[in-house]
């Protein structure tokens, strides 16, 4: 056995830290919409707390333990018995996962005896100051396995290097948009919706998910797609058979004993529109006009944020809170030529990466209700 420790490892960190127990102000807020309305789903106490779905299910699996709410035929409802918010309780269980975090980077980095390190951190009454396993990498009785051949290693970097993963695109709305002033609700008319779309890679991934991560870092300067990128969009676009009109059969030779060569695809769109990023104004741009350009069609405009909500809304948010401010924030900004000329055109909707597809969503719904045919997502990342 070999320890290899990886970015995801902190990643995984991030995710469970993600879902602590909600503030005191979350829970007080579902405890009065359940006192105030009744019974009630999670999809409908989406619309009133601004907890993501899995959160907010683990919250009141909580409550329910502590005897505030419960679980009945329709949903959940309070159960008017007193509760307090132990916030002590809380933090400890959070101090806990931290001190757990620091213990596994702290093996990692031991430099004495791996299971030492281990008997210690379990507190083993029967360890002795200055054992040592002797089986272990740092007792030296481990030996690693040869380094991979050249071939070996080509082989893995070929079977990585595939960029391309399909979006699914949404085809359902949210339970209650109602009441967060977005009059939607069930199933998203077909006239509305995108197609399925692109992207590179998932950040969580391996081979192309490395210089997305990089890309998408906290602090990471905005500017132009990065090169290798910009090849690897060019890729995903080749191998998108849908955005292509079938070639034509090539001449088998039998008139004049000679055979054509494939004919070029001509793609079947007519147009490119970018999603107006207000966070990677350069990136989202560079790469709209670059696969413009690739494609041999034009960038037609984009899709921004109205005046007064220029900030991105929050991600770690349900999905019908993040819907309701993806809908409240966007609008089209296409000339009035680029409109007139919508009507039966395929568009290929570029931005910079997805999380819950809310906005991919909302921007193809404005492009299909202003007169687009069809409307084909491309983004460089998914989270």
């Amino acid at each position: 056995m070999v320890l290899l420790p990886g970015e995801e490892d902190r990643r995984i960190w991030e995710w469970f830290a993600s879902t602590a127990f909600p503030a005191q102000a979350q829970v007080r807020a579902t405890l009065g919409a359940l006192e105030q309305g009744g019974t009630q789903s999670v999809a409908q106490l989406e619309t009133q707390v601004d907890l993501k779905r899995s959160r907010l299910e683990g919250m009141l699996k909580v409550l329910d333990v502590d005897g505030a709410v419960r679980r009945v035929k329709g949903g959940w409802e309070a159960t008017g018995r007193p509760w307090e918010y132990d916030a002590e309780r809380y933090a400890r269980v959070d101090q806990t996962r931290e001190a757990e975090q620091r213990a596994m980077l702290d093996y990692q980095a031991t430099t004495g005896c791996r299971m030492a390190f281990l008997r210690a951190a379990l507190d083993d009454p029967e360890l002795e100051p200055g054992w040592e396993c002797g089986r272990c990498d740092r007792c030296g009785g481990v030996t690693l396995p040869a380094v991979p051949d050249a071939e070996a290693v080509a082989a893995a970097r070929a079977d990585m290097d595939r960029p391309g993963v399909e979006l699914v695109a949404r085809r359902q709305w949210p339970s209650g948009m109602d009441r967060l002033g977005l009059d939607v609700r069930g199933r998203i008319p077909a006239e509305e919706q995108a197609e399925p779309g692109r992207a590179v890679a998932r950040l969580d991934g391996l081979g192309w998910s490395a210089p997305l991560r990089e890309l998408f870092a906290p602090g990471a300067p905005d500017g132009e797609t990065p090169v290798p990128l910009r090849r690897a969009a060019a890729r995903v676009l080749d191998e998108w058979d849908e955005l292509y009109a079938p070639r034509a059969a090539p001449n088998d030779g039998a008139d004049d004993g000679e055979t054509d060569a494939p004919a070029e695809r001509s793609t079947l769109l007519d147009g490119v529109v970018a999603v107006r990023s207000t966070t990677r104004p350069r990136l989202t741009h560079h790469l709209a006009t670059g696969l413009a350009a690739y494609l041999g069609r034009p960038l037609i405009g984009a899709i921004g944020p109205v005046a007064g909500r220029e900030e991105p809304g929050r991600h770690d948010v349900n999905s019908a809170t993040r819907l309701a401010g993806v809908a409240q924030r966007l609008q089209l900004e296409l000339s009035p030529a680029a409109l007139a000329g919508l009507p039966g055109r395929r568009v290929l909707l570029v931005d910079d990466w997805t999380e819950s597809g809310w906005t991919l969503t909302v921007a193809a719904r404005l492009l299909r209700r202003a007169g687009a045919e069809a409307v084909h997502p491309f983004v460089l990342g998914v989270r």
